[in-house]
């Protein structure tokens, strides 16, 4: 399995608990803009009894394009996880991130997407109003 670390450890602990994996990996987001950078280690010390020593790879939040060529690499790299397993990719990390996998799921018919889903939402938890917006053009993955 390949897992995105939440900030809330268990929705990540939920999906673990569900599957027997013999190997995970975890992916730990990188902030596009340099004030968030704190959060990275922020999902690492929040995640760390799931983590418990395991391979965390860090990628960026932002660039989805980025994120397609690292997750390549990882399930084609030598010691391919592709060749060995059956891949579920846990999709608990940014949007563009989400984007990714959604790609990715596209051009890899056997990656299996999961998730979990919060039994009760705490709206009050939640940021308000809109940062800055970006549009992206959806191009060929991996030109």
């Amino acid at each position: 399995m390949i897992g995105f670390l939440p900030f809330k450890c268990a929705r990540l602990a939920a999906i673990l608990g569900e599957e027997d994996y013999s190997e995970v990996l975890f992916i730990a987001g990188h902030p596009h803009l340099k004030k968030n950078h704190w959060r990275k280690d922020a999902l690492k010390e929040i995640n760390e009894f799931t983590i418990k020593g395991r391979r965390v790879e860090d990628i960026s939040t932002f660039l989805y394009r980025e994120t397609l060529k690292e997750f390549i690499q990882i399930l084609f790299s030598d010691d391919s996880l592709l060749q060995k397993y059956d891949v579920h990719l846990a999709v608990l990390g940014s949007k563009l991130q989400t984007v990714a996998c959604w790609v990715l799921s596209n051009i890899i018919r056997s990656l299996t997407m999961v998730t979990s889903i919060p039994a009760k939402y705490f709206p009050e938890a939640f940021s308000e109003g809109i940062g800055n917006s970006w549009i992206f053009k959806l191009t060929t993955p991996l030109n």
